[in-house]
């Protein structure tokens, strides 16, 4: 079971996305697997500090969905001003994981992320008011 994140800014509606260094798709979310004994949340914060450096507060934390019949938690925040993403090596193989990351619409994430991700953006609330094909 894995956690991560949708951290997002609005007017218009943009999710943070990474770009992996596999290209089995081109795109991505700060997310993770378990570690034994730990939860989902710890799970979500500590792969966005490993992935991009960023330590998401609990308190702007403001919905979860699952995705995959549960495989997937993720957390929506919205994005501090503050934060300067920096793609980290993984701290176990010391190898990036990510080669860049890029703002998108939550439309052109789906239409090259892994498939059993692309539910994650269209479960998000700001999705239907934002949405424009």
């Amino acid at each position: 079971m894995g956690a991560g994140f949708i951290l997002y800014k609005e007017d218009p509606l943009k999710i943070f996305t990474l770009i992996p260094t596999k290209k089995k798709f081109l795109y991505d979310l700060p997310k993770g697997t378990e570690d034994p004994g730990e939860g989902r949340l710890d799970t979500a914060l500590r792969e966005c500090f490993e992935e991009v450096g960023i330590q998401v507060p609990l308190e702007i934390i403001e919905g979860v969905i699952e995705v995959d019949s549960g495989r997937l938690t993720v957390y929506i925040a919205p994005w501090q001003e503050v934060w300067d993403p920096e793609l980290l090596p993984n701290p176990e193989t010391g190898k990036l994981e990510h080669i860049g990351w890029v703002w998108l619409s939550p439309h052109e994430f789906i239409l090259d992320c892994p498939k059993w991700m692309k539910s994650a953006p269209k479960k998000f609330k700001k999705w239907d008011r934002n949405f424009k094909q």
